[in-house]
């Protein structure tokens, strides 16, 4: 039976963005061990691998959340993802809803259609979202860096994401990333295009192992089939071109006769990656701060 306001979950969406976003195939290995930040002060510090950090602003659209009495059959070219007769719908918007989190603070999700699911016992959570992610924020870090693809930019302790456009394949030559000895008071908005999960070709499936089971992304066309026509830069033209990313993840829960109310919320306490770049003459740097996965938290009644 569950408990009022009980918190079924979190991280839904951990297996959405866990190595895509990053923006580099030299990344991806270390990708899926990746944690949040250590930091002190309130500065990231110097010996952070890749690790979660939380941005000022992050920004999805979603278009369904459903439960799942068994995990979906994974999409082909042929045929969809395998939702039907295993899955109920408990958020639908067909024309997509944007969820727009500002730091510290968790976003409730409005303005669909919220579907109390059967009584059942369900095992997993499946997410249909754009794989279109927009962050901004601004940084400090232990020790100056500069940006590793800009190595005459300004150094500084302070990094902030600057506006720019970046598909993952292939990653923008000039990450939109800046550094200097002062924070800003205003940034610039990245938009990161998951039109790949590897940066050197057309990958649209991803998989990674997590302590509470398997997690898994698909890129897909918009009748949830799997995407076959991405090329570098694009999402595809034609019947093969991905339009959403769909994550699946374990969620077990058991909805009761009893449940009254259900409410989905949205955190991004890891919703920037932070990607260390190498040292240059002595001189850290940042390769640069990428979209993370946010995490989603069902709550019930």
């Amino acid at each position: 039976m569950i408990k009022s306001n009980r918190l079924l979950k979190a991280g839904l969406t951990v297996g959405v963005c866990a190595a895509a976003v990053l923006g580099a195939a030299r990344l991806s290995a270390t990708a899926s061990s990746a944690t949040n930040c250590a930091i002190s002060g309130g500065v990231i510090l110097d010996n952070n691998p890749i690790c979660y950090t939380e941005p000022g602003t992050y920004v999805t659209t979603i278009y369904e959340i459903g439960l799942c009495k068994g995990e979906p059959t994974a999409p082909t070219t042929t045929d969809a993802l395998g939702l039907s007769g295993r899955c109920v719908a408990t958020f639908t918007s067909p024309s997509g809803t944007e969820v727009s989190v500002v730091k510290g603070s968790a976003t409730s999700l409005t303005g669909g259609t919220v579907t109390a699911p059967p009584a059942d016992n369900y095992t997993h959570g499946c997410v249909v979202l754009s794989p279109v992610f927009k962050i901004s924020g601004s940084f400090a870090f232990q020790s100056s860096r500069r940006p590793e693809q800009n190595l005459s930019a300004s150094a500084g302790t302070q990094c902030w994401t600057t506006a720019g456009e970046t598909f993952l394949y292939p990653p923008s030559s000039a990450m939109p990333i800046s550094c200097g000895t002062a924070a800003q008071a205003s940034v610039g908005v990245v938009t990161s295009k998951i039109n790949s999960f590897s940066e050197s070709s057309a990958d649209y499936d991803f998989e990674r192992q997590d302590t509470d089971g398997t997690h898994k992304a698909f890129l897909v066309t918009s009748d949830l089939k799997l995407g076959s026509s991405v090329t570098s830069g694009s999402f595809g033209t034609g019947s093969g071109a991905v339009t959403r990313m769909v994550g699946i993840a374990p969620l077990p829960a058991t909805i009761t006769a009893s449940t009254r109310t259900m409410d989905v919320s949205f955190a991004m306490s890891k919703g920037a990656t932070f990607v260390p770049g190498t040292t240059q003459a002595g001189q850290r740097t940042i390769f640069g701060i990428f979209s993370g996965p946010p995490s989603m938290s069902l709550s019930v009644q």
